[in-house]
């Protein structure tokens, strides 16, 4: 047969071993819990990826969040870059519309190094922009807190950082121009009168031998 149990662990320890006590109807201080010889690797709840890192306001955005034991239980906000991801506040700190809400149902989950790596999605339409950050709570943990790959920027209409940097570009190529059309300039005009004290140095000569 088959059954089902759900531990929420919550030690630092990086692994344990399973141990089992067989009972008929009921247990009794007679039966004891045999070792399986199982072990458990302990794998701390990580997020190891966020897309997209810049949003868009009054625009509805599907984020993506890659990591390890992810469930359908985590929870998820949008606060400022200043504010703190602490406590199960979901409004906290919060960008207008970054409240806190679950994720969608895990998917897409392979095995990577001993860990079981999925994706998630969530989807927030925020209202205000400016420099922002992930939150995350982990099911079964204390409340939010903040993740490595977190940070993101929300912009209304194009971001400025795409934007300075487009500029930035466009203001450098148009100040070097004129400073190479003088250089080139004086060059020819430079040129042009040394050619032309050759041509009198060499009438001059001329004339003399006539």
């Amino acid at each position: 047969g088959s059954g089902l149990v759900v531990f929420n662990l919550r030690s630092p320890e990086t692994s344990g071993k399973m141990c089992y006590r067989y009972c008929d109807s009921q247990c009794s201080a007679a039966t004891l819990f045999d070792d399986t010889g199982i072990t458990l690797p302990m794998v701390q709840p990580a997020l190891s990826r966020v897309t997209p890192n810049s949003l868009l306001t009054e625009v509805r955005t599907t984020i993506t969040v890659s990591g390890s034991s992810l469930t359908a239980s985590d929870r998820v906000k949008v606060v400022f870059a200043d504010q703190t991801c602490q406590g199960t506040d979901e409004s906290a700190g919060i960008l207008t519309g970054g409240n806190g809400r679950p994720l969608t149902p895990v998917q897409d989950c392979n095995r990577v190094r001993d860990r079981r790596v999925c994706s998630a999605t969530v989807d927030f339409s925020l209202t205000f922009p400016g420099e922002a950050k992930l939150c995350y709570w982990y099911h079964g943990g204390p409340g939010y807190q903040e993740v490595a790959p977190g940070a993101l920027s929300v912009c209304r209409g194009e971001c400025v950082a795409s934007t300075s940097s487009t500029s930035t570009s466009a203001i450098s190529s148009s100040s070097s121009s004129p400073s190479t059309s003088a250089a080139g300039s004086a060059s020819r005009s430079s040129f042009s009168m040394l050619f032309l004290g050759v041509v009198a140095m060499l009438l001059a000569c001329m004339l003399q031998q006539v």
